[in-house]
């Protein structure tokens, strides 16, 4: 019985520690996009980010005006077993949603298509 209770307790501790660091690297990587993509980038920009919901805006430019088009992304429970639910108002940026919307292992890291090559090549 004590055997029992034992690996109960370090099954539940397992599943804390792993649970917090992936918060741990759900917050880093959350910093990481707010200095890369800051609300003043030219092309996208991290309007608001917490562990709950990170909203973005993408930027076009047509002379001395501006267009914004939002995106955002809800961070589920099961994260990064689950990707961010991401979603926008606007149906003229609905195949960059999709694309952020079908990732999967490693690419559910908010950083990991942000941080990208061919995103980077982009937006900068």
């Amino acid at each position: 019985m004590l055997k029992m209770l034992l690996m109960n307790a370090d099954n539940s501790m397992s599943s804390y520690l792993s649970d917090m660091a992936c918060l741990n690297r759900l917050k880093s990587d959350i910093r990481i996009l707010c200095e890369i993509f800051p609300p003043t980038h030219s092309l996208f920009r991290v309007t608001s980010a917490t562990v709950d919901e990170i909203t973005c805006s993408f930027v076009v430019k047509k002379g001395s005006s501006e267009k914004k088009y939002s995106i955002n992304a809800n961070i589920t429970e099961n994260y990064p077993s689950d990707p961010p639910v991401w979603f926008s108002d606007s149906d003229d940026i609905s195949g960059s949603v999709q694309v952020l919307a079908t990732t999967e292992g490693n690419d559910n890291y908010v950083s990991s298509f942000f941080c990208s090559t061919p995103f980077l090549l982009i937006v900068y």
